[in-house]
């Protein structure tokens, strides 16, 4: 279980990808990357989410590699309850009213990943997700990318603290995008949730090191004729060790020059 913290636009998402593609080449090991806001409405995360949401994914990793005509009555089962807690359902309700013709009227019941329920769908997800894990072929692992998002750092706290706990007891594995902020607030005890935690997407300005790293970024995209070595360090300076920012910052900068050459050369008629 691990967690990746670092700013917006700091690479995570890139190296989620490359753990997905490092995790490709393991044969047992059957591995999904899910962009969790383009799921569910992250403003509205609770406990339940997480797990929901990699509940969903195995079933649909299980419906790939099999029918439903060659699975047990009991595995079956385990998948439809996973889409109905997970994304809801409607349900035939008993009307009490005696004047009415009709006695029964169809209510839709919401899903975890609609509006989070109290903990009875969560610990059905938990009973009714084993049968698909065992029917696998290989290990699932789970990359959740997104949350980083999150500005209410509580709420991210209560999705780990009780999602990926639960998550991981069922033998998925789990690569958790967190917010940067989180170290920095009280909720950050949330981190020991994970077997261990990387800040990720700053080089070390520090050392000569990280320095040289983030000019030879640079260098390897431009000339030296174009954008000189001292001006490559100041960029890597003003970047603050961000990938991101040190391409926009020099992308800027190229532009800036430019403009300025053409106001500043002289005219063909001079």
């Amino acid at each position: 279980m691990f967690g990746l913290t670092g700013g917006i636009g700091s690479g995570k998402t890139t190296e989620l990808l490359a753990i997905q593609r490092a995790l490709a080449s393991v044969e047992d090991i059957r591995c999904v990357l899910v962009d969790v806001p383009a799921r569910h409405r992250i403003d509205k995360s609770g406990p339940g989410v997480l797990l929901a949401i990699a509940a969903i994914e195995a079933a649909a990793q299980l419906n790939a590699v099999s029918s439903a005509e060659t699975r047990s009555y009991e595995l079956n089962t385990a998948i439809q309850n996973i889409q109905k807690l997970a994304s809801g359902y409607w349900e035939h309700a008993e009307m009490h009213d005696e004047d009415d013709d009709a006695p029964y009227a169809t209510v839709w019941v919401e899903g975890l990943l609609a509006a989070p329920s109290p903990s009875g769908p969560v610990q059905e997800l938990v009973a009714a997700l084993p049968h698909v894990l065992t029917a696998l072929p290989t290990r699932f692992v789970l990359l959740l990318d997104g949350l980083d998002r999150l500005v209410d750092t509580s709420a991210f706290a209560r999705l780990i603290s009780e999602d990926v706990p639960a998550i991981v007891a069922l033998g998925m594995g789990v690569v958790v995008v967190g917010p940067q902020h989180l170290r920095f607030r009280n909720e950050r005890i949330v981190q020991d949730r994970f077997t261990s935690v990387h800040l990720h997407g700053a080089s070390s300005l520090g050392t000569e090191e990280g320095l040289e790293f983030l000019v030879g970024v640079l260098r390897a995209r431009i000339a030296p004729g174009v954008l000189p070595d001292d001006s490559c360090r100041a960029l890597a300076q003003w970047s603050g060790g961000v990938l991101r920012d040190l391409i926009a910052l020099a992308r800027a900068a190229g532009e800036d020059a430019y403009s300025c050459l053409l106001y500043t050369s002289p005219s063909p008629r001079d």
